[in-house]
């Protein structure tokens, strides 16, 4: 079966208490998910979890993809972000595999130590958001969002959770001008194809869409800039929708912003509602 080169079995952490945060926050609660985690690895931190080599360059490896879950499934989808998975690449080596684990077991250990077992978990410091505490899914939770299956199971149709951050500006998708507006929207769907393509899923037509195609979502428009980093070339943001050829297994993490919470991607072949 066709596969994405994101693995299915997630680290996922449960959203235990502290701020209900918005499906908009996916990015900034990645990135700061990250860099706390990053701050309980070995010395040097290792590409995987850092996504840089050592000398601070973008690794072109795939590396550890941070992804806030948002609900988006099931009876009452109000695109909350109620837990944060750690996706590993598929094929992951064992020594990379290793600098994540002792990497979670250290940040784990910071809150655990002098403390009563009636503490939440870890906690994640969101500045002015306030203080989001997590717990480890052992073993499974009945949540439909927090449940791996949920992002991978095999699938012929997929729609975008998270708008897809295109890797190349495709003009102005708001263009007055006939002609030039679809020649951008032909560009963006383009432009998702090659990102379906370079996480090694087989070919797919492509919808793209600057409004949602989900329940629970938001508007592209709706968030914030990325990269945030104004130095930087922003990206245009699209909503998106994906037929294969056959089926695909998931995760389908898509487009500039994959590593960061941005283009998940849903199944939506025979769905079946579960509680959120």
């Amino acid at each position: 079966m066709a596969r994405s080169i994101f693995a299915n079995d997630f680290v996922t952490f449960a959203r235990a208490d502290g701020p209900r945060l918005p499906i908009t926050s996916v990015v900034g609660v990645a990135r700061q998910f990250r860099r706390a985690l990053m701050a309980h690895a070995d010395e040097p931190i290792h590409a995987m979890l850092s996504g840089h080599r050592p000398d601070g360059s973008p690794s072109e490896d795939p590396h550890m993809a941070v992804v806030p879950l948002p609900v988006v499934a099931g009876p009452y989808p109000d695109g909350a972000l109620i837990g944060i998975a750690l996706v590993l690449p598929r094929g992951c080596a064992e020594e990379a595999r290793r600098a994540v684990l002792r990497a979670i077991g250290r940040y784990e250990q910071a809150y655990r130590d002098g403390i009563t077992d009636e503490t939440p978990g870890i906690k994640l410091i969101l500045g002015s958001a306030g203080d989001l505490w997590l717990r480890r899914v052992a073993w499974s939770d009945e949540r439909a969002t927090l449940d791996p299956r949920t992002w991978t199971r095999a699938s012929l149709r997929w729609a975008t959770a998270t708008p897809i951050a295109l890797d190349r500006n495709p003009g102005d998708l708001h263009d007055p001008d006939p002609q030039r507006r679809n020649a951008a929207i032909e560009a963006a769907c383009a432009t998702v194809v090659d990102a379906a393509h370079r996480i090694g899923l087989p070919p797919v037509e492509v919808e793209v869409f600057r409004s949602c195609v989900l329940p629970g979502t938001a508007k592209p428009r709706d968030y914030p800039r990325f990269p945030s980093n104004r130095d930087r070339t922003q990206r245009v943001l699209v909503h998106a929708r994906l037929v294969f050829g056959e089926p695909v297994q998931g995760p389908v993490l898509l487009g500039a912003g994959r590593y960061h919470g941005l283009g998940l991607c849903l199944p939506v072949d025979d769905f079946k509602e579960r509680t959120r």
